[in-house]
């Protein structure tokens, strides 16, 4: 390719030579020129005339409580007061990107640092910021009920789709990005106008729109359905799920999909929950019993969810047992209460690398027992194992 480069009008960036992990931050970052088009919202380059400073329906600006001059400015500021990362958060996700906590940070470089509240709510706005700015050439700041009715519609067609989709798992670096892979199924479109009716809410409270053209679209009433039993499992399909985790190998990494698959089936967690959880939210819980005088007890996980929210499960006896074996193959105490335990998380990385296969980068890597992993790694597992179960 570099040397037919003249002929197919393409050059090979820098960045390909090298594995992706490799590649620093920096030189991800050139791959994308700054421009006004299709580009990410850290990339997109707002026309002075489309910024908002002049939008039609700013309020008086001696009234705003915001010091952001323009709709780009207060849309950032919108994400960055949603719920974000807590500081060791922030330094678990640094330290595994092999980035030195504390270390100097530009302007925008806190948007790689945003939580799952965040990125959902930043893929909205710049879904929509994208749509009014390169599509129809108006600044959010001046859209009518006109232009949110016909975004509605976009949503269930974005096109040009070669334009507007692009498939899942384009990194926001490369060229190939886009911000939707298709046609929003219905929740999905439901989800986008509450998010955008939120955004647009925070600016009228903040003075710095005199209203919310988003207060009148309203997403057709569904027909009530009953329980929606295509996407659960009959007790023979679970059986059978069953049957395929227990003939599961005793690698590290299939002890860890097991006892996941218990964890979330036991207690309901969302996939985010299970992967935050820490051996030291697991408390021994004893409760008195007024009307029988007998004591209550068990196994309580507090976790943390949706909006930063505290809230406990209960965790059956059996699946807590089965965490103690897989403690112990982390090279742990078997206790979930031992001291020597604080801070480790239920599910933890791989700790069997260097015996089997160790040629492999990671086995030169020392594993520490008790960290925790991704919750796209944890995803991925159960993705894969679902698809070998169908």
């Amino acid at each position: 390719m570099r040397e037919h480069e003249a002929t197919i009008g393409m050059a090979l960036g820098s960045h390909v030579s090298v594995a992706r992990s490799k590649v620093p931050g920096h030189q991800l970052a050139r791959v994308v020129p700054r421009q006004t088009a299709i580009v990410p919202i850290d990339k997109l380059i707002v026309p002075s005339e489309l910024d908002g400073t002049q939008g039609r329906f700013r309020a008086p600006r001696e009234h705003c409580m915001m010091r952001a001059d323009n709709d780009y400015e207060t849309v950032l500021l919108w994400i960055s007061t949603r719920h974000g990362m807590t500081p060791e958060q922030k330094r678990a996700v640094q330290i595994k990107r092999g980035i030195a906590p504390g270390s100097p940070e530009g302007p925008l470089d806190w948007l790689r640092y945003l939580s799952h509240t965040q990125r959902s709510y930043l893929k909205e706005a710049e879904r929509f910021m994208l749509w009014a700015i390169v599509q129809h050439r108006k600044p959010l700041s001046s859209m009518t009920l006109e232009y949110c009715q016909a975004y509605q519609a976009f949503l269930a067609d974005p096109s040009p789709s070669d334009l507007w989709c692009a498939p899942r798992g384009c990194d926001k670096w490369s060229t190939l990005w886009r911000p939707f892979e298709g046609p929003l199924s219905r929740s999905a479109q439901a989800h986008a106008i509450r998010t955008l009716k939120s955004m647009y809410k925070f600016l009228v409270d903040q003075c710095y729109l005199v209203g919310n053209p988003w207060n009148g679209v309203t997403m057709p009433k569904a027909t009530r359905v009953g329980v929606a039993r295509g996407r659960s499992f009959t007790q023979a399909q679970w059986a059978f799920i069953e049957q395929q985790a227990a003939q599961l190998s005793d690698r590290s990494a299939d002890r860890r999909l097991r006892f996941a698959l218990h964890l979330y089936y036991a207690t309901g967690m969302r996939l985010i929950e299970g992967v935050q959880a820490r051996v030291d939210d697991l408390k021994w819980a004893s409760y008195p019993d007024h009307e029988s005088e007998e004591v209550v007890a068990g196994w309580e996980l507090k976790v943390i969810g949706k909006g930063n929210k505290e809230r406990i499960v209960q965790v059956l006896q059996d699946v807590v047992d089965e965490l103690s074996g897989y403690l112990v193959s982390r090279g742990l105490d078997p206790d979930p209460e031992a001291l020597c335990n604080g801070g480790a998380y239920l599910l933890g990385q791989v700790v069997d690398v260097a015996s089997r296969a160790p040629w492999s980068p990671g086995a030169k890597v020392p594993v520490d027992p008790k960290a925790g992993i991704s919750h796209v790694t944890m995803h991925e597992a159960i993705k894969r194992f679902f698809q070998h179960c169908a």
